[in-house]
């Protein structure tokens, strides 16, 4: 992998406004996990997103959405998503500890310590507190150039 590809983190919110958002922050999420499926951006996640994505749209939304936006994450190519093992959670009581996050956001910088990822896209500034690595807001990874809609073909495939 060259220094232009290096792998990114992709945080659950980047999911999650893809299903739920219509205005610049859900086109640019959805237009990350397009260079994502497309295999453009090399990217990587924590399986615990899939609970976060289909909690939170569920919450927000609806099941049929909730379902529709796991369907989404699973048929996401390209996409390595990490088990999370004891070993991890082990990691992560020991980065809770340091960085005092929240579980959630420890198991998916743990992830990213193990595959030695130094960048995640996402907004939740709780990453900004690990100096290790960079965090980049969904609006400002790339300015989507047109909307896609990679969610919403793939949400109409249920």
């Amino acid at each position: 992998m060259g220094a232009s590809e290096e792998m990114i983190y992709l945080d659950a919110n980047v999911f999650i406004y893809a299903a739920l958002e219509q205005g610049q922050r859900g086109a640019a999420a959805r237009e990350i996990l397009k260079k994502v499926h497309t295999g453009q951006i090399p990217a990587i996640t924590s399986a615990i997103t899939f609970d976060e994505i289909a909690h939170v749209v569920r919450k927000e939304s609806d099941v049929q959405r909730s379902i529709a936006a796991g369907v989404a994450f699973l048929h996401c190519n390209n996409l390595q998503v990490i088990a999370v093992d004891r070993a991890l959670l082990n990691y992560t009581l020991d980065i809770i500890k340091q960085h005092n996050l929240r579980p959630k956001d420890a198991i998916h910088y743990a992830t990213m310590c193990i595959k030695g990822i130094k960048t995640i896209i996402s907004n939740d500034a709780d990453f900004d507190k690990i100096k290790e690595i960079t965090r980049k807001p969904i609006e400002k990874f790339e300015k989507p150039s047109i909307e896609s809609n990679f969610s919403k073909r793939t949400l109409t495939k249920i």
